[in-house]
């Protein structure tokens, strides 16, 4: 993935929030859509673990009929479960 991005190693090591230190924002949104490849469905659930081992309160939502590409679109949709779980942490 790398050379598309031209990305040296050193650099994507750099830019990859699983190689950081949890933050201390304690609830998080991870979500991922219906269309999305195995391997990055098993990223963002292996990133959703390593928050949730850093202490952090994740939620885990699959988005149906979506992808990376349009998934956004229900951040901030009432009546979605992304949109739903993302407008609870803005009001708490």
């Amino acid at each position: 993935m790398n050379d598309p991005l031209q990305l040296a190693e050193d650099d994507a090591i750099g830019l990859s929030p699983q190689l950081h230190a949890v933050s201390s924002i304690k609830d998080i949104v991870v979500a991922w859509g219906e269309h999305e490849t195995k391997s990055f469905k098993d990223q963002s659930r292996n990133y959703a673990q390593y928050l949730t081992d850093g202490g952090c309160d994740v939620a885990q939502i699959e988005v149906e009929e979506c992808d990376h590409f349009d998934v956004i679109y229900d951040l901030v949709t009432p009546a979605t479960s992304l949109g739903d779980a993302t407008l609870r942490l803005l009001h708490e």
